[in-house]
């Protein structure tokens, strides 16, 4: 199979990119191979690029190269030589490939054919070898440095992305307004401008808003369902003058790890230049932007002087002559009693003679570190440990003055502080990235103020690989890392301009194996495979410490490992770009599966996974529910990243353990698998015939299936399409769905309990609501007066998360409690219905709401906010439902209803109306109801229309008024066909509703008992329900009129 091919290779050393998966079926003989090719869909924009796209072509040629061994085992070989090509027309996608032997020993003739059949190219007696790359397998330790090369950008057709956040720093006068008008599609943020005059003060400030920006974007986008997370999502963080600032390329270290933690993410750092000015500057920067969108392999960006310049890496060809270390040296350590401090400790002290070395961190000393200092000491060395936070100035500048005090002139600095908090984006607070971020960037501009004066020959600051590729889970360290490298840059300049001594460089380096920051073997495992790199014997290390500084370079990459294999990851892939995105003007290729044949590939999946999650985590099969998110059965991260090295092996597929973030269960994972990884799984996963024909079989005491669908339902179960979207007009419509809060009742369940114990929930009116001691009396002639101090008072009015739901803090403060209620309560209601919320999306699904009168402008008034924009979204009763329609992007009716006490019936009447017209498919329908302010009690009360003693008597010749309640309910409808063909959960159904007015009765607001009648009858006979054959009404009767 395809699978079986790539897999191969992969396990030979030969890890090819998806353009160059272009094999799509491939049939081998003795002396022959049939192959269909046809490549991914990330990949076809390209071919109005190419006569002979070379994907096409490769994947032609590796078809032929199976045939090379000729013993039917796998064996890597590449192509050496050719005689002839013969091209009648391009190559196409889907096409074949057709490879037979020749006469002559090891060469073959390969022809390509269009679908039609049409010979297009001719390859004749194309010879193949074995690969002759062992020798420099071997581990190596190579030195890399990043560097800018001028590239222009090719011109290429619009791209295609789901979404496009654009971030910008540093941008005096430009606002998002400006951004957003040339840059249509994209959602524009402007970071504001740090309010600190220092370095690492603006750069922190910056990386802590990307952070919040980057994490708000990916929360969002882990909510929507399977079908809006197809395609990629562009971010696109514009600086300006980091030409002169290049410590703000730090910022790239975020956005490289946001790329890996999220594969569906593309992420580039774009410098503008600095000379565009006034109203010029959106204009450019838009025009830029969209010309790096059709180069997502292009991670950052530089423009200078109107030339495009993008950062490579390459290697460098370096060794120790250029720097030693002076006798007598007075060295500054940072993190000194770290496995770095120690082992560059030990390493100085051997090396010259008499040192003094000044080890630092902000621990005391436990008898082991200070048995290690004894030993340096006696080595011959002059060492003190002090205890100090580099992250605080004031210690730093004491430190540095006590050095010069106690030792002289201080004559280097390794800076080798620093301390991680692992988390992925989505789950880091800003509290985690401050304290990762304090020791790199903070402390490395404090120790750089206090030395500026000193006679340094090296200030060598040790720093991550993550800060030069990104790293899972260290967003925020691979960030600071990555100022060390740009800080590095721009001290060497202040030491050309006299304001500086000592050659600056920022070493940044893998894992140890005997010193720094540490991860488990599956993470070291994963970086073996996926990058060849291996952890860094302290040998090599310590030569490469010499030969870094010696190189002069400010940023440098020390690695040990595969060469082969890193030179392929770091230095040649980076010279393309290896990231496709199909063309906005590139027609759709797809074409439609079976669905029978993608449902069985997802169910094989699902049971593989089953059993190995059940394997890793040591327990039963049948314990694992699909749609139960896997940290359940205690995942962490490190069994996560062991399971994901065990699919990589066992699938020979790449997978990055942030996946289970975006697909945390098996379910939602088996999907995601199955789309992406098809062909892998196809291959190696047989049997679609055999389950079928299984399924026919006649099975003695079977269980009827639809028993079985609701013994068992899931709370995320995906929405599952009907077979046709007509139901009968007069179709009944279930309830699958519910949420609320009511007095002394914070859900549904405890609501119930309240009702079967027959519970009194009135209170007396609530502090937190208004003071009612303050109104109590009999009403006066100013109407501010009632002996009424009664209601039914939920808990929590005012409990919200606006980041769950996308809304700023400041724009929640301004919202009507009822509107947040309202966005909680549907989000519940969906979830109990077992929908995954995110499913929704796009989808004809209506919203209907029954709000309370509009209490909360009133407060707003009185405590003297200021009116600004959201003050009118935050009152106006109908952006509540809409707002939920907007966050939940559903397209069917989005209405608010207020119809007093009647406004929750008629909005499921509304609902039910709805979906028989065809409005929409599903509906969320509900009522809310928040007393806040004392008017309105005080109108009903005078009105007489309120119990004195907080009692409802209904239909007593006692009634005397009702008592006022508030709360929040939502149900979710569907067409009860449809309910019962998705096994969904049925708390009840609704038959029929109807509606009408009382027309002219007693008063404005008294009922008229025969139009009620009327409209009771109606709804019976809708339903075509006997009215003796009810057995529990509802009613309401309290003497209102």
């Amino acid at each position: 199979s395809a699978g079986d091919h790539y897999g191969g290779l992969k396990a030979a050393g030969l890890d090819l990119g998806k353009s160059f998966r272009g094999i799509d079926t491939l049939y081998a003989g003795d002396d022959c191979a049939l192959a269909r090719l046809a490549l991914p869909d990330t990949a076809t924009s390209t071919m109005t690029g190419f006569s002979l796209h070379p994907g096409l072509l490769d994947s032609a040629l590796q078809a032929a190269s199976c045939l090379f061994s000729g013993s039917g085992d796998f064996e890597l070989a590449i192509p050496f030589s050719l005689k002839t090509v013969e091209i009648y027309s391009g190559t196409t996608s889907p096409m074949w490939s057709f490879a037979r032997k020749t006469d002559q020993a090891q060469t073959f003739d390969v022809e390509l054919y269009d679908d039609s059949g049409r010979l297009c190219v001719r390859v004749y007696k194309i010879a193949f070898r074995k690969p002759r790359f062992e020798a420099d397998r071997e581990t190596k330790t190579l030195t890399l440095r990043p560097l800018w090369k001028e590239e222009a950008a090719a011109p290429l057709p619009d791209p295609s992305y789901r979404r496009h956040l654009v971030l910008a720093c540093e941008m005096d006068g430009v606002s998002e307004k400006d951004l957003a008008d040339f840059l249509t599609d994209a959602e524009v943020r402007v970071l504001p401008a740090a309010d600190s005059e220092t370095v690492d003060g603006r750069f922190q400030a910056y990386a802590i808003q990307a952070f919040q920006e980057i994490q708000a974007f990916i929360r969002s986008a882990s909510k929507a369902g399977p079908e809006k997370k197809s395609g990629k999502t562009l971010i696109q963080l514009v600086v300006t003058g980091g030409g002169e600032d290049p410590w703000l390329y730090g910022l790239s270290g975020l956005l490289k790890t946001a790329g890996l933690e999220n594969p569906g993410l593309v992420c580039q750092l774009i410098d503008m230049d600095p000379t565009a000015s006034g109203k010029d500057i959106p204009g450019s920067i838009g025009d830029r932007l969209r010309e790096n969108m059709a180069h997502p392999g292009d991670r950052m960006v530089r423009y200078a002087g109107g030339i495009r310049w993008v950062e490579r890496i390459e290697e460098v060809d370096t060794d120790t002559s250029g720097f030693t270390l002076s006798d007598e040296c007075v060295c500054l350590i940072t993190g000194g009693l770290g496995g770095l401090g120690l082992i560059f400790s030990k390493e100085i002290v051997e090396r010259v003679k008499r040192p003094t070395l000044i080890l630092t961190g902000r621990s005391e000393p436990d008898s082991e570190a200070k048995a290690k200092i004894d030993r340096l000491k006696t080595a011959g060395a002059r060492v003190e440990y002090l205890q100090a936070d580099v992250g605080d100035k004031d210690e730093v500048q004491a430190l540095i003055d006590h050095i010069r005090r106690a030792y002289g002139p201080l004559t280097g600095v390794i800076h080798s502080a620093g301390c991680i908090r692992d988390n992925f984006i989505l789950n880091k607070s800003v509290d985690e990235c401050e304290k990762v971020m304090a020791p790199k960037v903070r402390g490395l501009v404090n120790l750089d103020g206090a030395t500026l004066d000193q006679p340094l020959d090296f200030f060598v600051i040790f720093s991550s690989m993550a800060g030069s590729l990104g790293n899972i889970g260290q967003a925020d360290y691979a960030c600071a890392n990555a100022f060390a490298g740009g800080y590095a840059a721009y001290r060497n300049r202040l030491v050309e301009e006299g304001l500086r001594q000592g050659k600056t460089v920022s070493i940044h380096w893998p894992l140890w194996k005997e010193g720094g920051m540490t991860v488990g073997a599956e993470t070291e495992e994963m970086m073996r495979r996926n990058m060849g790199m291996t952890a860094m014997e302290t040998g090599a290390g310590i030569r490469g410490f010499y030969r870094s500084v010696a190189a002069g370079f400010p940023h440098i990459m020390v690695i040990q490992g595969d060469a082969t294999a890193i030179r392929r990851k770091l230095v040649d892939s980076a010279m393309v770009s290896t990231v496709q995105i199909p063309s906005r003007q590139t027609p759709s290729s797809e074409v439609p599966g079976d669905d029978a044949a993608d449902n069985d590939l997802r169910q094989r999946i699902r049971a593989m996974l089953i059993r190995d999650v059940a394997q890793v985590m040591g327990i039963s099969e049948d314990t694992i529910d699909g749609n139960v998110a896997l940290e359940k059965y205690g995942f962490d991260s490190i069994s996560m990243t062991e399971f994901t090295n065990t699919l990589n092996a066992e699938q020979s597929i790449d997978l990055a353990p942030t996946v289970f973030f975006e697909y945390p269960d098996v379910d939602s994972l088996s999907a995601h698998l199955a789309m992406e990884y098809r062909t892998a799984f196809s291959g190696r996963l047989a049997g679609t015939e055999t389950v079928q024909a299984a399924a026919l079989l006649p099975l003695q005491g079977a269980v009827p299936a639809e028993r079985i669908v609701r013994q068992k339902r899931s709370r995320f179960t995906a929405l599952k399409a009907g077979r046709s979207g007509v139901f009968p007009a007069d179709e009944p419509v279930a309830i699958v769905g519910i949420s609320g809060r009511f007095p002394k009742a914070g859900d549904t369940e405890a609501f119930w309990e309240n009702l079967a114990k027959g519970q009194h929930c009135i209170t007396e009116i609530p502090e937190d609501r208004w003071d009612w001691k303050a109104f109590c009396g009999n009403s006066g002639a100013d109407g501010r007066q009632t002996p009424v101090k009664w209601g039914g008072f939920i808990d929590g009015v005012a409990e919200f998360d606006p980041s769950f739901f996308e809304i700023s803090p400041r724009e929640a403060e301004l919202m009507d409690p009822q509107q947040r209620l309202m966005m909680i309560h549907v989000w519940k209601a969906i979830e109990d219905a077992g929908i995954c919320p995110g499913n929704l999306a796009g989808t004809k699904t209506g919203l209907f709401m029954g709000t309370g009168g509009n209490q909360y402008a009133e407060i707003l008034a009185k405590a003297k906010v200021p009116v600004e924009g959201y003050t009118s979204t935050g009152s106006v009763p109908s952006i509540g439902p809409n707002r939920m329609s907007y966050f939940l992007d559903i397209h069917g009716p989005s209405e608010p209803v207020e119809t007093s006490c009647s406004s929750s019936l008629i909005a499921i009447h509304r609902a039910v109306e709805a979906m028989a017209n065809g409005s929409c498919d599903m509906a969320i329908v509900g009522g809310v109801n928040t007393i806040i302010t004392p008017g309105f009690h005080l109108s009903f009360a005078n009105a007489g229309m309120l119990s004195k003693d907080g009692k409802c008597k209904t239909f007593s010749d006692q009634a005397d008024g009702y008592v006022r309640g508030e709360g929040v309910g939502v149900l979710f409808l569907k067409k009860l066909s449809r309910a019962e063909q998705s096994g969904d959960h049925i708390y009840g159904v609704i038959r029929s509703t109807a509606v009408n007015h009382g027309g002219r009765a007693s008063s404005l607001t008294a009922p008229n008992p025969k139009a009620q009648t009327e409209v009771l009858v109606q709804a019976w006979r809708k339903a075509g329900i006997d009215p003796r054959s009810i057995g529990y009404i509802e009613a309401h009767g309290t003497g209102t009129v």
